[in-house]
């Protein structure tokens, strides 16, 4: 990214909008439904998580390189250690993200944060066995 283009994005999404992104956005993943159980399952202390996805979109949109791999894992071997997340999982995720992401970014930005959101949970899912798209290739249907 160049100069100019770095200096735009830190116009763009702020770090004081990132972190409330973040924190409102898992605020509703811990008492949601289908999504809260399984994080709540995997992670104990919150704050640490909290910080280290703040530093994660701080990196996709700000292109800082402050983010660095949880000690467990990277992000696909630590989803793929997880057997019940399913398709339905991805799209909830998504959903309650792009809820979030647009009552903090302008039409514009939030367009290009669940723009990201969505290629990593593609990304994810993509290589999880149980999250195969009934419409991908090789489904066998029309």
């Amino acid at each position: 990214m160049t100069a100019d283009a770095t200096r735009g994005a830190t116009e763009r999404f702020s770090g004081e909008q990132i972190q409330s992104m973040v924190h409102d956005f898992y605020a509703r993943v811990q008492t949601d439904d289908l999504l809260g159980p399984v994080f709540g399952e995997r992670i104990e202390d919150w704050p640490p998580h909290l910080e280290r996805m703040i530093l994660f979109w701080r990196a996709v949109l700000r292109s800082e390189h402050n983010y660095t791999l949880s000690p467990r894992g990277n992000p696909l071997m630590l989803h793929r250690a997880i057997p019940e997340i399913t398709r339905p999982h991805f799209e909830r995720w998504l959903a309650l993200f792009g809820d979030v992401v647009d009552g903090i970014y302008e039409p514009g930005a939030a367009a290009d944060v669940k723009r990201a959101a969505a290629g990593i949970a593609a990304n994810l899912s993509r290589h999880l066995p149980h999250c195969v798209d009934p419409h991908g290739p090789g489904a066998g249907g029309a």
